[in-house]
This record gives structure tokens, C-alpha cells and sequence, in this order.
């Protein structure tokens, strides 16, 4: 009895200030009888659960409504809950935006879908948190998402997880939206689809996210999507691998857009960077803009893009370059309408540039081919931004509009300002 007073008279003191303000509840790594459960549980909307730094070997943790849970420092390196296999780690379910999660590793988590996460009906706010280490026999290693979930996921990391579909993060459900700000994916992996991510007919929204070194076996490197809604912008997608489409997969009736992007030697068996489908009645539409694609590889075809069966793709001032393995893109059936390019420079492609189903686009739509002239040494920071003489300058381009993913890097007159903090470091983390 005296072990359950030391933990509960502090909270009840804290519960029933004359202020009314709210209560920080705290837990002590060095203190017996105390856990995170216990002090979510004694917890009120709008108090703060503060986890000493400490690793901590809980599982199946259930988050209630409206309250703040943080390591102390709100740091990712404070505060580590270690599932040890025996469930998710932890357990969001109707909650909204008022629900915060910060600064906390989730590890060893182990479920049928969302081994270190599981969001059912919950919008929580994640924040500097990192899911790592985590499976899962279905969907979502590291967060599975469904059901109205909207949550958002800021700063965060997914490292080595493993799923079936979505070895970092996984949603389903068309009423679930994700949104995911200045993250990283690194070496996910997963059997059948989404070696990072995987969406059915979820809306996902990713900016100033890097994705690398993610596998998969099948469709989607970096992210699957198969009927939902992907936005993707100021991203890095390097090192990726899957049989199709190194970087994205996007299938029928999905719709996916992408702008100011970078891909960076990611390989596919078909599709180095994009591998798209669709079957009739239903298309799926990708659209490139801005983007920079360069030294992607694909064992068969398609080192960019390999689109088939009424897959509809607009490509608009991108760069194509490097590339490794067949054509730049192959359209691989005699349904397939080709892909729109406009303004778009494809240079340098080991199996040829304007060739095959881009044979006669060269010069159509402001469309050319020369050497971009990135900075490379001259910019370490930013190799792929482009040198004060670059053809895919505004000042230079056929369409008198920045041609790839970012601006001027080296030069006399050196002009990055519009280049966000975000892609730099999505780069280099």
C-alpha cells in the first residue's frame, strides 16, 4: 500500500490545484511502482506526462485523450519504451489534435499491423519521436494508420522496421490522412509493398522528408500507393530498391503529385525511380514538376519511369539524367498513352534520352537535351543545384523557367534563397 501512496499522492496534490492549471505528472526511471501507464492513466486533458530519461520496458501503452506525453527534454535520445516483443508499443485511439507525443524512441513493438504505433480514429500531434526496430505480420512496422486517423508526424524517424506492406508507415482506410513534415525513412523494409510506406486509399502528404536505403521485394521502394491521394514535395528519395519502381509505385485509381524532388540512384527491376499502373476503367495520374532525377538504375527497362496499362504521367521541367539500364522510360503495353514532357531537359542517359516512347517529344513543348551543369564539388551541400551557366536556369531554359528540383548553387553570383532548409537537410541526415 505504501508503494501505490508514493505514486498517487503527488498526482492528486497536482489534480486539484485552486488554479485549475494543468498538472505535469512525472516519471521517474529509478522509481518502483511507477509507470508511463500509471501516469497517463492518472492524467486530465491538458496535463503533461514528463518521462525521465531512461529506457523503459512497457508495452501496449493506451494514450488518452488531450494529454501531452514527453520524455523530459523532449528530446529523441532521452527516453526509450522497449516492447521486447510482446505487442505495439503503443496504442492511439479516438483522439484528436489536443494529444501529444514527444521526444520518445519506440522499439521492439510487435503486432499484427503497427508494431511501434498503432492510430485508430486519432489525430495525435508526433513529434521528435523515432520508431525503430519495429514489425509487424501485416501493415505499418513502424505506425499503422486507419479509420478517420489524421494523425501529423514532425521531425520524426523510421529506422529498420519491417512489415508485410509499409515497413515505416502504413494507412488505410479513404476517411485517413497523414502528414508527414521533415522526416526520415531509412532502411525499411517489407515483403510486398511500400519498403517505407505503403497507402491504400489513404491521403499521405510528405514535405522536406528523405527517404533512404528502403527495400522492398515487389512494388515501391519508398512508398506504395494504391488508390489514395500521395503529395510529395521538397523530399529526397536515394538508395532505394524494389523489383518495381525504386523510388514510388503508384496504382490505379491513385493520384499522386510530386514537386521539387530529388531522386538519387534508386533501382527497380522496371521503373528506377516510378513504376505506374492502372487498369481500365480506372487511371492513375502522376505528375512530376520539378524535379531532379539522376543515376537511377533499372535491371530490365524504364531507369526513370516504366508506365503501363493506361497509366497517365505529365512530366513537366524535370531533369532526366544518368540514368542506368535501358531507356529513360518505357511504356509497356500498346494501351499505354504516352507520358506528357514539357520543358524538360533528358541528357546523358546511358540507353539514349528522346528514345522510345519519347522519341519525337525532342524540341515538342520546350523540351531539350544538354548537360544541366550541377555544381557537384563546387556545392557539397547542394551537388545537384546548378552552376550561374546552366541551361535549366530561368534566365537559359526553353521555357524560361527553373528546369529540376533546385536553383543556382555555385557561380559569381550565387542565388539559393529559395532552396528551403528543409530539402538541404532532408539531403544529408
Amino acid at each position: 500500500m505504501g508503494r501505490v501512496l508514493l505514486m498517487l499522492v503527488p498526482v492528486l496534490v497536482l489534480l486539484v490545484s485552486p488554479t485549475g492549471d494543468a498538472a505535469t505528472i512525472r516519471v521517474s526511471a529509478g522509481r518502483p511502482g511507477t509507470t508511463i501507464q500509471d501516469a497517463i492513466d492518472a492524467a486530465a486533458p491538458g496535463d503533461t506526462v514528463a518521462i525521465e530519461c531512461g529506457t523503459y520496458y512497457e508495452y501496449g501503452l493506451v494514450m488518452k485523450e488531450g494529454v501531452t506525453l514527453r520524455s523530459e527534454t523532449g528530446d529523441t535520445s532521452c527516453v526509450t519504451i522497449d516492447a521486447q516483443l510482446n505487442d505495439t508499443v503503443i496504442y492511439c485511439t479516438d483522439l484528436t489534435d489536443a494529444t501529444v507525443i514527444e521526444g520518445i524512441k519506440f522499439t521492439g513493438g510487435s503486432a499484427a499491423d503497427g508494431g511501434g504505433m498503432c492510430c485508430e480514429n486519432a489525430s495525435p500531434q508526433v513529434v521528435r519521436c523515432a520508431f525503430v526496430e519495429n514489425d509487424a505480420t501485416g501493415a505499418g512496422g513502424g505506425v499503422c494508420c486507419c479509420c478517420s486517423s489524421q494523425p501529423v508526424f514532425t521531425e520524426c524517424t523510421f529506422r529498420d522496421n519491417m512489415a508485410y506492406e509499409g515497413g515505416g508507415l502504413a494507412g488505410r482506410s479513404a476517411s485517413c490522412e497523414i502528414t508527414v513534415v521533415e522526416c526520415s525513412f531509412l532502411n525499411n523494409d517489407t515483403y510486398q509493398g511500400g519498403g517505407a510506406v505503403f497507402s491504400d486509399t489513404v491521403a499521405v502528404l510528405f514535405n522536406d522528408c528523405r527517404f533512404a536505403y528502403n527495400d522492398v521485394t515487389t512494388f515501391g521502394g519508398g512508398l506504395m500507393t494504391s488508390g489514395g491521394i500521395c503529395d510529395i514535395s521538397g523530399c529526397t528519395f536515394e538508395l532505394n530498391t524494389a523489383g518495381r519502381g525504386g523510388a514510388l509505385t503508384v496504382g490505379g485509381p491513385a493520384v499522386c503529385g510530386v514537386e521539387h524532388t530529388l531522386f538519387y540512384q534508386n533501382r527497380g527491376d522496371f521503373g528506377g525511380v516510378l513504376y505506374g499502373y492502372s487498369f481500365s476503367p480506372t487511371r492513375a495520374f502522376t505528375s512530376l514538376a520539378n524535379c531532379t532525377l539522376v543515376g537511377n538504375v533499372a535491371t530490365f527497362d524504364g531507369n526513370a519511369l516504366a508506365l503501363r496499362q493506361n497509366f497517365l504521367c505529365d512530366v513537366q521541367r524535370c531533369i532526366l539524367t544518368l540514368g542506368v539500364g535501358g531507356t529513360p522510360v518505357t511504356c509497356e503495353t500498346p494501351v499505354q498513352p504516352y507520358p506528357n514532357f514539357s520543358c524538360t531537359n533528358v541528357f546523358g542517359n546511358y540507353g539514349g534520352d528522346w528514345v522510345g516512347c519519347l522519341a519525337g517529344m525532342y524540341l515538342m513543348d520546350e523540351n531539350f537535351s544538354e548537360d544541366p551543369l550541377f555544381c557537384m564539388e563546387e556545392n557539397p551541400d547542394l551537388p545537384y543545384s546548378l552552376n550561374e551557366n546552366s541551361p535549366c536556369l530561368p534566365e537559359y531554359s526553353p521555357c524560361g523557367q527553373l528546369v529540376g528540383a533546385f536553383e543556382q548553387g555555385c557561380g559569381d553570383e550565387t542565388a539559393i534563397e529559395n532552396v528551403t532548409w528543409g530539402m538541404v537537410k532532408s539531403m544529408y541526415r
